[in-house]
């Protein structure tokens, strides 16, 4: 998505949050513009971090694990700027919750794209459960050891090749070998994002071909 329409999702998203803060609480419109300055910060930060250079650009900062702590944080935030009404100090966490939304709201914009966004390990305190990572593969792992070392590795091996051949631009073979390393491995979320970007990659191509 190009940056001018990740700052209207995050303007819009925050402005609607926004609305019941500004009736509640005493904070002011010229209070908010800061409010939305590091909302427009935050909704463009993803993509100075991890600029689209390489078809490989969204890693780490634009994965699920940030999204999930960003929504995490904003909604503690958010809450706590109410308190706004007994004590002024609580509007920073407006400010703080300005510029949670605005990730949120990039990484939330990018996962609707069809490469998404990579499946990313969160912390352990704020680990939350998801089968994101398993979808297609038919079945889901099980908690008894199943899948082995030898296949993980496997797994790795597949997708390195399928890598290869991205770059050269036989998506075809590449999501073959990405299929194959999740048949081994599905819980292997790079592999999983990898295979979102070469159906991409496909996709796109056969619309140019009609």
């Amino acid at each position: 998505m190009r940056k001018e329409e990740h700052l209207l999702i995050g303007f819009v998203l925050f402005g609607l949050f926004s609305i019941p803060v500004l009736i509640l609480t005493p904070i002011t419109f010229g209070m908010a513009f800061w409010a939305f300055a590091l909302a427009a910060f935050g909704s463009v930060i993803p993509d100075i971090i991890e600029p689209a250079y390489h078809w490989k650009h969204r890693s780490y900062f634009h994965g699920t694990a940030l999204l999930r702590l960003c929504v995490i944080i904003f909604l503690i935030t958010g809450l706590i700027t109410f308190l706004t009404i007994i004590n002024d100090f609580f509007y920073y966490f407006y400010l703080i919750s300005g510029f949670f939304l605005g990730y949120a709201s990039h990484l939330l914009a990018d996962s609707t794209t069809k490469m998404g966004i990579p499946e990313t390990q969160l912390p352990e305190w704020v680990k939350l459960p998801t089968i994101a990572a398993f979808k297609g593969t038919g079945k889901l792992p099980t908690v008894n050891g199943e899948i082995t070392e030898e296949n993980k590795q496997k797994a790795v091996s597949l997708k390195e090749i399928g890598n290869n051949h991205y770059i050269k631009g036989d998506y075809q073979e590449a999501l073959r070998l990405y299929e194959e390393g999740l048949k081994l491995d599905p819980t292997n979320r790079n592999i999983v994002h990898n295979k979102k970007m070469a159906l991409a990659k496909i996709g796109s191509i056969e619309k140019e071909s009609k």
